[in-house]
């Protein structure tokens, strides 16, 4: 453990400048592994982007969206690489950069919620309810970018962006110093992200899980019977695999908002004497929701690809669960 701190201290000194300090309430250590997975993350999300549309696969309603959160996600963890210039000018002297940070992270965090829950409805609808609410993109969209404005906009009417800690964020003490808590930019924390992501991301998260439910029971209704897309019900077994990894992005996007969220109430309850562990998990929990965006859609795209290269033929029609004609053909 000493080892690792050693080194960890010897890495920063390396880094930063004589005389550079990232923020009084947070650490340099918190800052360079915060912006250095957002870095990480922003080129994960924006090769799968790439993927997505080399493969013409944007042209599907679902892997629209999906392009849609991942660059949600370019656009956040973007902004939030950019905290790395504060390792060598003081954050709380350049606010109006770090303002401008904060909007544009929070915009996309918002932008990257919302397209989450639209990707769960439309999965969600399309293959328990059968219903193809393709044509309600438009509305995905709209929606998305007007609502993810409005909320981003209200900490400006309060002057609550700022330094939070090590980064830029909606702040949660006055000068960034914990001693003097700022109660308007802790509530906002609150009340715009945690509490709103939290049941979204709950809803979104058992949302999926039906799904997953439905066709796990489909594809062992069709092992019984025999009949409909084969002896083993490998069409339902196709779906399921293609659709586990977007499925699975929800309930891991909510274990990462966790640690942020502890992180928030004890810089709130406890102050300078939190330990001094949860702003460096924090940090990386935070990068970890970018990096969970891309994996996830390059895993989907990778799966969708390599099982439509094997296709069972045991009916004319190759099942397609983005394509909706296809399973009502098949007898969906």
């Amino acid at each position: 453990f000493w080892s690792a701190q050693m080194a960890t201290d010897l890495i920063v000194a390396a880094i930063i400048p004589n005389g550079t300090n990232a923020s009084c309430e947070g650490s340099s250590t918190s800052l360079i592994i915060f912006s250095s997975i957002n870095g990480v993350a922003a080129l994960i999300c924006l090769v799968a982007a790439i993927l997505v549309c080399a493969l013409g696969l944007h042209k599907k309603t679902v892997y629209r969206l999906a392009l849609y959160q991942d660059l949600a996600s370019v656009s956040l963890s973007s902004a939030c690489t950019l905290g790395f210039i504060f390792l060598y000018i003081p954050i709380t002297s350049n606010r109006p950069l770090c303002v401008l940070i904060a909007f544009v992270g929070f915009y996309s965090q918002w932008a990257k919620l919302l397209f989450n829950w639209w990707i769960t409805f439309h999965l969600v609808s399309f293959v328990v309810c059968l219903k193809n609410w393709k044509a309600l993109e438009a509305l995905y969209v709209v929606s998305t970018l007007f609502l993810s404005a409005v909320i981003a906009i209200v900490p400006f009417t309060t002057d609550t962006y700022g330094p939070a800690g090590s980064w830029c964020w909606i702040v949660s003490s006055h000068n960034n110093c914990p001693s003097t808590p700022n109660k308007d930019g802790v509530i906002e924390q609150f009340v715009l992200w945690y509490g709103p992501s939290t049941i979204i991301l709950s809803l979104s998260s058992s949302a999926m899980l039906v799904m997953l439910a439905v066709l796990t029971v489909r594809v062992r209704s069709q092992r019984k019977t025999r009949r409909g897309f084969g002896s083993n019900g490998s069409q339902y077994r196709k779906a399921l695999n293609q659709l586990l990894p977007l499925a699975a992005y929800p309930i891991v996007f909510l274990i990462l908002i966790i640690p942020p969220f502890i992180n928030r109430v004890s810089v709130f309850s406890m102050g300078a004497s939190q330990p001094s562990f949860l702003p460096k998990l924090s940090a990386a929990s935070t990068g970890g929701w970018g990096i969970a965006a891309g994996v996830t859609l390059i895993i989907h795209v990778t799966v969708a690809r390599v099982m439509a290269r094997r296709r069972i033929h045991v009916r004319p029609a190759f099942i397609d669960v983005h394509n909706y004609d296809s399973l009502r053909k098949a007898g969906y």
